[in-house]
Order: C-alpha cells, then sequence, then structure tokens
C-alpha cells in the first residue's frame, strides 16, 4: 500500500517537474500557501473562540481563569492557545496548553497538556509538581520540553484542516472537549502547584 502511494506521489512530481509545468506549478504552489495559511488562521480563531464559549456558558467553573491571545506564529515553529490564571501570584505558573510544533516537512504536530513556565522547579513547589505530574500520567500524559505532561494528537495539522475545509468542525468540537474536560480534571491540582509558586 505505502509504495502504491510513493510511487503515485513520484508519477505526480515528475508531471509537475516537467518544463512545461513549472509555471503552472509555482502559480499552485503560491496559491495553495496563501489558502494553507487562511485555513490555519481558521483552525486557531475557531480553537479559542470555542474556548471562550465554554467559559461564557460556565463563568464559575472557569473563574480566574483566562484564554489570552495566542502566543507564537502559525507559520514558525509553535503556536499555542490555552487556559491561563488571569491574575498570577508569581510570574512562575502552569496553565493548559494547546499547540502546534513544526515538522520537517512543513507540517505540524498538534500537542496539548499543562505547561509549566519555570524551570527548575522551586524546592517548595516540588510536591504540588510531582503530584500534578503523576496524575497526569496515570492519563496518558508524559513529561517534555517544559510540559508537565503533554499528549500529541494522531492526526497532523492538515489532516484537520482538510476537514476544516469541509465544514465540517465535529473534530474541532472534540478537540475542545477534551481540553476543558483535561482543565476541569487537573484545575484544583493546578492551582494548588500556582499557589505553590507563590
Amino acid at each position: 500500500m505505502s509504495s502504491t502511494k510513493s510511487e503515485s506521489e513520484r508519477e505526480k512530481i515528475e508531471l509537475i517537474s516537467q518544463p512545461k509545468n513549472l509555471d503552472i506549478a509555482f502559480e499552485v504552489y503560491e496559491k495553495f500557501s496563501g489558502i494553507l495559511k487562511e485555513l490555519q488562521e481558521k483552525f486557531w480563531i475557531q480553537i479559542r473562540g470555542m474556548i471562550e464559549e465554554k467559559r461564557r456558558e460556565s463563568p464559575a467553573e472557569f473563574d480566574g481563569w483566562s484564554s489570552p491571545r495566542p502566543q507564537g506564529s502559525i507559520s514558525k515553529n509553535y503556536f499555542s492557545v490555552g487556559l491561563e490564571p488571569e491574575n498570577p501570584k508569581a510570574k512562575e505558573y502552569c496553565y493548559l496548553s494547546f499547540g502546534q510544533e513544526k515538522l520537517e516537512n512543513n507540517n505540524f504536530r498538534l500537542r496539548y497538556g499543562i505547561f509549566c513556565n519555570c524551570n527548575p522547579i522551586p524546592e517548595k513547589a516540588r510536591p504540588r509538581y510531582e503530584e500534578l505530574r503523576i496524575h497526569l500520567e496515570k492519563h496518558g500524559f508524559r513529561k517534555g520540553e517544559g510540559f508537565i505532561g503533554k499528549k500529541a494528537l494522531d492526526e497532523d495539522l492538515y489532516e484537520i484542516l482538510r476537514a476544516l475545509s469541509r465544514d465540517d468542525d465535529t473534530r474541532l468540537s472534540s478537540l475542545v472537549g477534551e481540553l476543558i474536560d483535561l482543565f476541569k480534571d487537573t484545575r484544583s491540582k493546578m492551582d494548588a502547584l500556582n499557589g505553590a509558586f507563590a
């Protein structure tokens, strides 16, 4: 199956790279990259909008937490949205993060979890940090790259964008549901850890 797919891709590349087709190939590439960027922007705007909608629906559950402006750039290596404490008592804190990491093929891996902007963890906060880390680990989240625990999605960003281009936002709703469930499950432990940083 994979050999058939690679053979098909090779045939397409050979066809496109023929001198007589180069002008068309460059034109398609330029337009495609613009469309892709628009879809990417639409994806992240919708994700953040859905998170905000959940906050409006249940203000008590999200009291003291907000969805700040996205961090990073959609065309660069890193971009994320999430939920952060509105008035952290210290500059170090943990928060819910959902974002992208650029892959070698210019596609993006999507991952979410609980991120901590403090390294190393001070001794006074270590017990609360470990409590949250162990809890996340039991649910399949793995520590790494600033995350107390994170998961990568099975789909890459472009797979989800294909669905989004067909106005199918079912997967987006499912993703936001997973994020909100993680927030509710870890809220008390995040609050405890953030309090320990103060």
